[in-house]
């Protein structure tokens, strides 16, 4: 075999064994990668469903033919943080309401 056979079969040895190893290392890379995003997907699945199932809203109210009064109770719930709501507004027919409990944040 000649010097220039021997050389070449060399170098096509270290190119298989650098690129074998290149796959390799970067299909761990590539499934840590995954796991790692999926994890972090999981993670925002659960903080929203958590965030969901920590807030409660409950609302009273009572009118008659010339006034009526709503009460509204919100618990808000997210992560350690946790808020309480009190609104309420005194409705006085064909004149206006008054309060802190706006139209479009009633329940009903």
């Amino acid at each position: 075999m000649k010097l220039i056979w021997k050389f070449n079969l060399v170098l096509l040895a270290i190119f298989a064994i650098g690129f074998v190893s290149a796959g390799y290392v970067s299909h761990i890379v590539l499934q840590n990668n995954a796991r790692e995003e999926m994890l972090h997907s999981a993670r925002l699945v659960m903080e929203t469903a958590l965030a969901t199932r920590g807030y409660t809203s409950t609302q009273v109210g009572y009118n008659t033919n010339c006034c009526g009064l709503s009460i509204q109770y919100r618990h808000i719930g997210v992560g350690v943080a946790a808020r309480n709501e009190w609104r309420a507004a005194f409705a006085v027919a064909n004149f206006g309401s008054f309060g802190n409990l706006r139209r479009n944040e009633r329940l009903f």
